[in-house]
């Protein structure tokens, strides 16, 4: 019978007293010699079973695998820097001895918030930037803004969009961190990657960041979505235009830039009586509704709205001026132009012109008014 003897050479570091090593303890106060561990507990090798060996020679026989490590620093510092990091990123419970006391450095799995009264700083800081990208945004869509304004989209809705698209996108962005968040690491895992790259927010904080994100997006927009429903709405103009009839020096005539549909022409007619009926609930400035007159032709269609506009200031300045409103559109045509004639029946201490741009311009505000009514009421 052949008899095989394997041979393995290593060095013997030391030979300590039995008794002498059952009094040497760890830093923790448990002895430092192996143990293993069953359902009972921790069971500790007895004095006579252990060997002291070098730690390369205990992984070159392989005869067992490291269970503690005792260092010893140069500095105190540098001991309270090597245990954070061994319990951080390797999740040891490092026992070291810092300032004559012994310390347990490890790692907590619950999640603990820091930093919240930096949160409403980071939150305005980025509600500014979306801001200032938002307003750039706005000025370079304004021809597809002017174009939306074309077919029928009234400024209310543009800003919907703006604010819809914000909201959108704030999701969208959220949601893609939240999952690159939680990816990540596990695919640097799956790669061999370091084993402490794990996620340590819950989704209920995730959510609450979503919604954060979200909430500041859709903030910072508003003022840009007002901005842009305003861009392609007709205003009224720094300088007015205003022409005189020639046979009466007191009657002044003005355009407005609005065209009604067909369609809409019995609406609008419903909408200037219920405006002129709410105006009349001022006490310095009124709007009173006298009639509305047909004046239709065989070629033309004309309705003509008669008002009056009283104002005071100061209760020492005050005018009156009677107006026509028409409506005037062509046999056939799909749409009617608006013109407004004004005749100044009263001035008193009070600029002529001044009284012709305030009716001019309470009447503008009520087209404007009609302009931003939602389409089904038009």
């Amino acid at each position: 019978m052949d008899v095989y003897r394997n041979e393995i050479d290593f060095m013997v570091a030391g030979i300590l007293d039995d008794q002498l090593f059952e009094w040497v303890v760890d830093l923790n106060g448990q002895p430092i010699r192996p143990y293993y561990t069953t359902k009972s507990g921790v069971h500790y090798i007895s004095s006579e079973s252990t060997i002291v060996f070098n730690s390369m020679e205990l992984i070159k026989l392989q005869l067992g695998t490291l269970s503690r490590i005792n260092v010893q620093t140069s500095s105190e510092g540098e001991t309270v820097r090597l245990a954070t990091e061994l319990a951080r990123k390797l999740r040891y419970f490092v026992y070291a001895t810092v300032g004559g006391e012994v310390k347990l450095f490890s790692y907590k799995r619950d999640p603990v918030l820091s930093g919240g009264s930096a949160i409403p700083v980071v939150l305005v800081l980025v509600g500014l930037n979306v801001l200032g990208c938002a307003l750039n945004a706005v000025y370079e869509r304004r021809r597809e803004i002017a174009t939306l304004s074309l077919v029928g989209v009234n400024p209310s809705q543009i800003s919907y969009i703006f604010l819809a698209e914000a909201g959108l996108v704030a999701f969208i962005g959220s949601m893609t961190g939240y999952l690159l968040g939680i990816g990540m690491p596990r695919m640097l895992l799956m790669a061999g990657g370091p084993g402490y790259l794990t996620e340590k927010v819950s989704w209920i904080w995730s959510v609450a960041a979503i919604v954060m994100s979200v909430t500041v997006a859709v903030s910072a927009y508003i003022l840009p979505a007002i901005r842009a429903s305003m861009m392609a709405t007709p205003h009224l103009p720094r300088r007015w235009r205003l022409d005189q009839r020639p046979a009466a020096q007191d009657v002044w005539q003005i355009h407005i830039p609005l065209a009604v549909s067909k369609p809409e022409l019995g609406r609008f007619i419903d909408f200037l009586e219920w405006e002129f009926k709410e105006a009349q609930l001022g006490i310095t400035e009124e709007l009173a509704l006298n009639k509305i007159v047909d004046e239709s032709d065989q070629e033309r269609e004309v309705i003509k709205v008669l008002f009056t506009h009283y104002s005071t200031q100061e209760s020492t300045r005050a005018f009156r001026t009677d107006n026509e409103l028409a409506i005037v559109g062509e046999r056939g045509s799909p749409t009617y132009s608006v013109d407004l004639a004004i005749r100044i029946n009263m001035v008193y201490d009070f600029d002529p012109l001044e009284a012709v741009r305030k009716t001019a311009s309470a009447v503008r505000w009520l087209t404007l008014r009609w302009t931003v009514e939602p389409s089904p009421k038009r």
